[in-house]
This record gives C-alpha cells, structure tokens and sequence, in this order.
C-alpha cells in the first residue's frame, strides 16, 4: 500500500497545476465555510457583551434579602461572584418627562465598577453620587460632574405597605420623606433603570442595610442558573416576587426558559453550510474526476499485476486526503484573516449606526462544524471518482475506450 500512496503523491508532483488548483479550491471552500462560523460566533459575542453592558453581567437578582442571609449566601459553592445594592431612599422629581423619582442606592465596589462609566469616577464614599446619562436629559436636571446635589430621601407607600423596589409609578403612591442629604456628582453612567421604573437609580458606595439589599449573583454554571437559584431560594425562604432572572444574558448561555441563541444559530449554520457544501462538492469533484481520468492507465497496469479494488479505491482517497489536509489548514488560516478584515471596515463603516462593536471570536462549535461539513464534502467528491476508478480493468485501461461514448442515435449529421 506504501507503493500505491507514493505513486499517488508522486502523481500530485508531476501535476503541479492541477493539484494547486484543487488545493485553492479546497482553501476557497474551507475559508467560505469556516468564515460563516467565525461571522456567527463574533456576531453572537457582540450581542452578549451589548447585552452585558445594557443589563449587567449577572444571572440573577434576589431583593429584599437581609445582611444576614447575605452573608451566608455568598458562600456557597455555586457562586463565583456575588456584588450588591442597598435602597437608601426615593426623591421626589418635579417636571421630569418619564420618571417621578430619583431612587438612591448604595453599592459595593465590585457594582459600581461593573456600571458603564462614561465621565468622571467611581464614588469613595457615601457622600459622594453617580448618576445616569438620562437623567440629566429626560429630567430637565442640567447636572454634570462636580455639581451638588440634595436629595429629600423617603420610602414609597401604597395602601400603608411599603414599596422596596423601583417598581412602576402607582397613582395612589405617597412618598414619606425621612432625611436630607447632599450629594456631589462624581460621575455619570449609561441608563441602568428599566422603561417602566418609577425613578431614575443614582448610586454612591454604601455598606449593606438591615434587610432591603439586592444580591446580584453570577453562577459557576449559569446553564444551571433556574436550579441553582431555586435551590438557594429555598434554603433562604425567598419567594418568586423577590427573584428576577438576567432572561437577556441567560440567552447566550443556552439558559434562558424563553429561547437558545445556539440552537437558533446552529440552525442557521447547518442550513446556510449544507447550501454552501453542494456547490463547493462540486467544484472539487471536478478535480479528483480529471485526476482519476488521468490516471486510468495507471490503475489497469494496476489492476494486472495484482493490485485490488479496495487499494485502488483507498489510492483516490489518500489523495483526497493529502489535497484535504493541505487546502483545509490553509482554508482556516485564510478565513481568519479575511473575517478579521471584513470585521474591521464593518465596525468602520457602521460605527456611528451601532451601539457595539464585532471583534474576531473563536467559538470551537462554529468552527468545528463548519470543517467537518468540508471533510464529507471532500469525501463525497472523492467517493464516486474513487469507485470509478475501482473498476477499471486492465483492457479498458489499455484501449481507454469508455471515456468517449457516442451512439449513433445521438449523432445527427445534415442530410446535405
């Protein structure tokens, strides 16, 4: 078989066009379908990292937990970060287009961090704020960095029961007034408030409460995030109203309970490769046909001294082989460089369109696929020469007389 192999390469040698042009096919082919992977996992990346940056890196929010139970609840085994908020207090906010309120929280120092900071710092202390970028526009407020701030802080009511959260403006609310303090601006971050929350949320950095603090936690596992959580939730009595999930993170992790991004994507993908695989099947199989045409003599002196079908057969296959590993090596090396171009004059020309930036990312799935879809195509296209050539014989080798068949029905010559 050895013989067979280095007659095969020393074929390739000889055929020194043929062969570079059936390596760039298979390069062509590999960078087209890898490049598709590569596209779909940096296009998945940047909506995770936009996702991140709108709704934090958390996977879920317990409220109204007690610095008790948060002790405890960070240390389990689970948890690989856990940051929290303290609800200080609302104040009241007049002529503002959408919110009632300026709702204060404090927050340790991991939290602040974490918010997207667009000017000035992150507080030193609690005598010192943060605040949205919105808030200055939608609240007519005018503020910037290094201004002061007084804030009438006091605790929301409806129906003589207390409102922890930043939950949306009821009609019949009352705000009960407590302290005054002020405030120096040190810093303004993107919006952090929902559509639907009462107040805009202002930070500064604070110790825990006695029992309104929102422990943001992010799992070892965030696949596990809804068992995980529910198991804790249980140990600790917290009821479904104080759990709110990150559903939007939880997406790109395959978690969350509405949807998958990767089976969506992978979907895509199978579909968008198997429309690519048939025509990249059939630009190479012209390739390794030529090749088997040419080599018919070849294979009938062969076959006369003795060589099998099967070694024949394998010869055509460990050409494939030889071709395949070459063009799909070059291919990958190929698809990196012209997706990271193809990144970069996107992020140039629709820079000012969008909110987040593609930078190159290596998903293993999305690049693994796309080469296994490359292996059954150069397979496949190898399959029917090497069957082909499996059955020539000696004779026909010789003569070479079925690779032109003419019936005379087919020609059709004018009666002049």
């Amino acid at each position: 078989m050895k013989i067979l192999n280095n007659l095969t390469i020393k074929h390739l040698c000889l055929n020194k066009k043929r062969t570079i042009v059936t390596i760039i096919g298979i390069i062509l082919s590999t960078a087209l379908m890898v490049g598709v992977g590569l596209l779909l996992s940096s296009f998945i990346s940047a909506l995770k990292e936009d996702t991140i940056k709108s709704y934090g890196s958390h996977n879920v929010v317990y409220q109204s937990i007690s610095k008790e139970d948060y002790a405890k609840i960070k240390n389990n085994i689970n948890i690989k970060e856990v940051d929290y908020t303290t609800n200080i207090g609302f104040s009241k906010l007049e002529n503002s287009n959408d919110r009632h309120y300026i709702f204060l929280q404090g927050a340790s120092k991991n939290h602040l961090n974490a918010l997207e900071l667009q000017k000035g710092r992150i507080p030193k202390n609690n005598n010192e704020i943060l605040i949205s970028s919105v808030m200055n526009s939608n609240g007519k407020l005018n503020l910037s960095v290094g201004n002061k701030i007084t804030l009438n802080l006091g605790k929301r009511y409806l129906n003589n029961k207390e409102i922890k959260t930043n939950e949306e403006y009821q009609e019949d609310e009352v705000l009960v007034q407590e302290n005054t303090k002020e405030y120096t601006i040190v810093g303004i971050v993107s919006n952090t408030d929902q559509p639907s929350s009462a107040g805009y949320n202002v930070y500064t950095l604070d110790n825990l409460s006695d029992n309104s603090n929102n422990i943001f936690i992010t799992f070892n596992k965030p696949r596990k995030t809804y068992e995980l959580s529910k198991n804790i939730a249980k140990s600790f009595n917290i009821t479904n109203n104080q759990i709110e999930y990150n559903d939007r993170l939880l997406y790109f992790y395959g978690a969350s309970k509405y949807d998958n991004i990767n089976s969506s994507m992978l979907k895509f993908a199978f579909i968008a490769l198997a429309i690519l695989s048939v025509g990249c099947a059939i630009v190479i199989y012209n390739s390794f046909a030529i090749s088997t045409t040419e080599r018919k003599k070849q294979f009938g002196l062969l076959s006369s001294i003795g060589a099998t079908k099967k070694q024949i057969r394998n010869t055509v296959f460990f050409e494939a082989i030889v071709v395949g590993v070459i063009g799909i090596v070059l291919g990958l090396a190929s698809a990196v460089l012209g997706i990271s171009i193809v990144l970069k004059i996107l992020n140039h020309l629709l820079g000012n369109i969008w909110t987040y930036k593609f930078y190159l990312v290596f998903n293993y799935l999305y690049i693994i696929l796309p080469v296994i879809f490359m292996i059954i195509v150069i397979f496949i296209s190898a399959f029917i020469p090497a069957v082909s050539a499996s059955k020539v014989t000696p004779i026909e080798a010789i003569r070479l007389n079925d690779d032109i068949k003419i019936k005379s029905k087919k020609v059709k010559t004018s009666k002049l």
